[in-house]
């Protein structure tokens, strides 16, 4: 047994008496308290410790807070990629769970005498939201290399959610684990497992099971509704023009009926007009009716072109059977806004087009975040381009003056994509609500970007007021289910 002993020098009555006690294998642990343990006082890779501690829960998520201690090959925490592939090797040596905000590891012993290989003692603390008492790498954690000082050793911990998402679908990889998907593949984010025309991005951010039909009708289910049922099975080769291929060069417009929005009432949408500027010919820039007097372009040249058709010229626009019907432009108004961040131009023509053969697109209300959101709105909308094809793109934000569309990637709505070029400015871009088209942009970059007519709306309204005492129509939201404040 451990024996110490050392004179002293009596002074007084009170004289104090004090041992060092020894640490022979200089692991910071008194050889006379491993003894006690059960340890070998000689050998450092044996040893035997307590740690015990509080920890502060700051996730907002459910599940069971575990403290872990474990032998790790790593001197630093390891990155999720590793994680996920077993690096650093690692092995739990006792794990407890977190009572009341403490926890107890109570005499642990270390052993790593036989071993090829020493590793570090670890504390890991963590929250099981998979349920499985193993810790993830996308679960609220903290990891802390365990410096051995004292028999017992005392922390205060803090555990916090970090979002990991691997594959980058805006899902955060703790939810995928828990309802089934996959952290590595981004399409499952575009999928609806339940069928309720909420895809798993926003059955996330609603905080809905994605495995359970919700009946609430919300406006972006209606969209994505919308447009994914009408390209189920569709073929793209026959489906994506509006108007027989060679519309243009014979000057006949045929509705082509075999297209994905064949049944929609695109009659708002001018498909050629009577301008034309050497050496380029201008006739098919687009024009969209926004009233039964005003049509809305864009407002800006590229390379000389002009995607804005002077006053005296005519538009020309092609009802449901095929009728045409020529309307003149009486006078043209472009926008002026703060800072010239707008990029919309105003025709007024010299009489209203009938209005029993021709409609005129809406848009959005104000509180339309209320219903949809601002940013990454993740749902598919309809863009025409100079050859008036009906191409899908996703609609990924509309605030601050500018409306923005983002290439589909995944699934059916990939076939019917195709980037923007030159002379595709001014085509529209909409959103299809209770089967009515609602005006989100006009194009103005190559990126699907745009003026948003909903921004701009009091100043479009100056002018329609003011020539043929007109203005903008909003769709009404009113029946459709309000989005979390959190997400508007």
């Amino acid at each position: 047994e451990p024996f110490y002993t050392k004179p002293q020098n009596i002074t007084s009555h009170d004289s104090g008496i004090s041992f060092t006690l020894y640490d022979k294998d200089g692991d910071n642990l008194t050889d006379a308290g491993e003894v006690a343990c059960g340890t070998d006082p000689n050998n450092a890779l044996n040893y035997c410790v307590t740690l015990q501690g509080t920890v502060t829960n700051q996730s907002p998520l459910d599940g069971t807070v575990y403290a872990a201690a474990v032998l790790m090959d790593s001197l630093t925490p390891p990155p999720p990629w590793g994680m996920m592939a077993g690096i650093p090797k690692k092995t739990v040596l006792k794990q407890v769970a977190v009572t009341n905000g403490t926890f107890l590891i109570n005499h642990l012993i270390v052993d790593q005498r036989g071993s090829n290989e020493v590793w570090n003692l670890w504390l890991d603390v963590y929250q099981d939201i998979n349920t499985n008492a193993v810790l993830e790498y996308f679960e609220p954690m903290t990891q802390t290399l365990v410096s051995v000082t004292n028999h017992t050793m005392n922390y205060d911990l803090r555990l916090e959610l970090i979002e990991h998402d691997l594959d980058s679908d805006k899902i955060p990889d703790w939810w995928e684990d828990r309802h089934g998907l996959s952290f590595t593949n981004r399409a499952d984010a575009f999928a609806d497992f339940d069928g309720d025309w909420i895809d798993n991005l926003w059955e996330y951010r609603l905080g809905l099971d994605p495995h359970s039909y919700n009946t609430n009708n919300y406006a972006f289910a209606d969209a994505m509704q919308a447009v994914d049922t009408r390209i189920a099975g569709e073929n793209p080769t026959n489906s994506i023009h509006i108007f027989n291929k060679d519309c243009y060069d014979t000057g006949i417009f045929i509705r082509n009926t075999n297209c994905w929005v064949a049944d929609i009432d695109l009659t708002s949408i001018s498909p050629w007009n009577s301008y034309t500027s050497a050496p380029w010919d201008e006739r098919h820039h687009a024009g969209t009716l926004v009233s039964p007097r005003h049509v809305l372009f864009v407002n800006h040249l590229f390379v000389g072109q002009q995607f804005w058709v002077p006053a005296g010229n005519t538009l020309t626009f092609v009802d449901a059977t095929n009728g045409v019907y020529t309307a003149t432009i009486e006078s043209i108004h472009h926008l002026v806004y703060t800072n010239n961040i707008v990029d919309l131009t105003v025709a007024v023509l010299t009489e209203d087009v009938p209005t029993n053969r021709f409609s005129f697109a809406k848009i959005l209300p104000q509180n339309f975040t209320n219903y949809l959101g601002h940013a990454d709105m993740h749902v598919p909308g309809l863009g025409l381009d100079q050859e008036e094809k009906a191409l899908v793109r996703n609609l990924s934000g509309a605030s601050g003056g500018w409306c923005s569309f983002a290439e589909p990637t995944y699934g059916v709505r990939a076939n019917y994509y195709e980037g923007l070029v030159g002379g595709d400015s001014g085509n529209p871009a909409f959103i299809m609500l209770n089967n009515e088209l609602v005006l989100m942009t006009l194009w103005v970059f190559p990126s699907g970007q745009g003026s948003f007519p909903t921004f701009f709306k009091d100043e479009i309204n100056a002018v329609m007021n003011a020539n043929g005492n007109y203005s903008l129509t909003e769709i009404d939201l009113s029946a459709y289910g309000t989005i979390p404040e959190a997400l508007r």
